[in-house]
């Protein structure tokens, strides 16, 4: 039987997003950090609740000796905001309470150039979230990256240089970002708005998987697919293994995370 838009949208209303939707992420480090005996720098947080949820992966600056740290910290940070507040105060209410929250991390490296240095070692990242509510579903981030929605692959670039603009930039002088090169860093960009009664399937990666979005055999499509039919949250980590081993060369690390309908009847 085929359901309508209006009716499949009254019904999905019905239910928790928990009986509508399934989720699953995955990161591997990329060839480069392997030999030259770094940490992944990536990170993804996931936050669930009845009726919101919250997929976030972010990527440390290379140059970092410790971005992961930001990584990790940025990405949990946007999870909880957007699960506890949703995305109903939009950007703007986001913008200065990431910015508050780094604020706060950077105490910990003192001040003046120590705490430049901190900033520059430790904070800088990129990240693109999904926030699913009942009604909309929204991607948003800064910097870098790649957007799934169903059978497209959106690859966001940072420019000819690969400087992406970081939040953390933000909180530094105008001379410690001329010893950085940078300006300080762009809003975050609303990459996509959609209704959530018809989604397919949406998610988020780092610039690591551009490699897999350009491949000619699509094996972002391959990863999609597996996550919708086998609905185990470990799917996606179990095809980037093998993709590292036996597909396309990922010098970067890598790291997605997707939700996808269940069920649309």
């Amino acid at each position: 039987m085929t359901v309508s838009t209006s009716m499949q949208l009254e019904h999905d209303h019905q239910r928790s997003l928990g009986e509508q939707l399934g989720f699953a992420a995955g990161s591997v480090i990329g060839r480069d950090h392997t030999r030259g005996r770094r940490n992944n720098q990536d990170a993804v947080a996931i936050e669930i609740a009845d009726e919101r949820w919250v997929l976030v992966v972010a990527d440390g600056c290379g140059s970092g000796r410790g971005s992961e740290v930001g990584a990790r910290l940025g990405s949990a940070f946007v999870a909880s905001h957007f699960a506890e507040r949703g995305f109903s105060a939009g950007i703007d209410a986001f913008e200065p309470a990431l910015l508050g929250y780094l604020s706060q991390v950077a105490v910990a490296f003192g001040s003046g150039a120590k705490r430049a240095r901190g900033i520059a070692d430790h904070l800088l990242f990129t990240f693109l979230a999904v926030v699913v509510e009942p009604s909309r579903t929204r991607v948003l981030g800064v910097g870098d990256g790649v957007v799934i929605h169903d059978s497209t692959r959106s690859v966001l670039t940072s420019g000819l240089e690969n400087t992406p603009s970081y939040a953390a930039y933000d909180l530094l002088s105008p001379e410690d970002l001329v010893g950085v090169g940078s300006t300080p860093w762009a809003r975050p960009v609303l990459h996509a708005d959609v209704p959530t009664a018809s989604l397919s399937v949406i998610g988020v990666a780092t610039d690591g998987a551009s490699v897999l979005a350009e491949s000619a055999n699509d094996p972002l499509a391959m990863i999609c697919e597996s996550a919708r039919r086998s609905r185990n949250p470990y799917v996606v980590q179990r095809r980037l293994v093998a993709l590292a081993e036996r597909g396309p060369r990922m010098s970067d690390d890598t790291t997605i995370a997707l939700v996808w309908r269940t069920s649309c009847t």
